[in-house]
């Protein structure tokens, strides 16, 4: 056996170990990295769902029938959080809101008739809005109690005005007890009802 080869057998048994070594660390490299990517993924659904659930899922229940025949006492109803996160109520809108600001009492439902710089009176039961009759619900061309539209009354720059559909059962804006509504009041609008028979969009 001469020296060369001596020398060559160590070297390659030497070189084979170092690549497997590199081999295992590319796999174990590997596993890290599939589980890092495991997570992350686990982590933005688990996100999307919680976006989902707090902008779209929010539950509210109705109280009382100042929204019938649309929304009946009782319906349960799902809440768009995020509807005025970018932009403003407009009038048709139905919203959530804690009467006075509390948020220790229970959420409620009402339309949204006026939004702010609006113009609002009853005259002969029939509602005007910036001087023009409201030709909406038949329920608006009969209303027996007007409130503080008995004169006519203009929106602030974040006061928004709201009656419910069944007029004659509902206390809204038109009295001191619920008043003119404001942005920070307003949990989101109404964009789903759970209940039969008045299951889907309210209308």
């Amino acid at each position: 056996m001469s020296k060369s080869d001596l020398f060559v057998g160590p070297s390659k048994k030497k070189g084979g170990s170092l690549s497997f070594r590199r081999r295992r660390r590319k796999i174990e490299k590997g596993k890290v990295t599939a589980a890092f990517v495991l997570i992350a993924e686990l982590f933005a659904v688990a996100a999307c769902a919680f976006a989902l659930v707090w902008f779209f899922g929010y539950r509210v229940q109705m109280s009382g029938q100042s929204m019938e025949t649309g929304i009946d006492d009782g319906d349960r109803l799902l809440l768009n959080r995020g509807a005025y996160l970018m932009k403003t109520p407009k009038r048709g809108d139905i919203i959530a809101f804690y009467p006075s600001g509390n948020p220790n009492v229970n959420p409620t439902i009402k339309r949204v008739m006026g939004v702010p710089g609006d113009r609002l009176r009853v005259e002969d039961g029939y509602l005007y809005i910036n001087g023009e009759e409201y030709k909406g619900s038949p329920a608006y061309k009969n209303i027996s109690d007007p409130g503080v539209l008995a004169s006519e009354i203009t929106l602030g720059p974040d006061e928004y005005f709201v009656i419910g559909d069944n007029i004659s059962a509902s206390e809204d804006s038109r009295f001191t007890t619920v008043g003119y509504i404001s942005m920070s009041d307003i949990i989101g609008r109404v964009w789903w009802n759970l209940s039969f028979p008045n299951v889907g969009v309210p209308n």
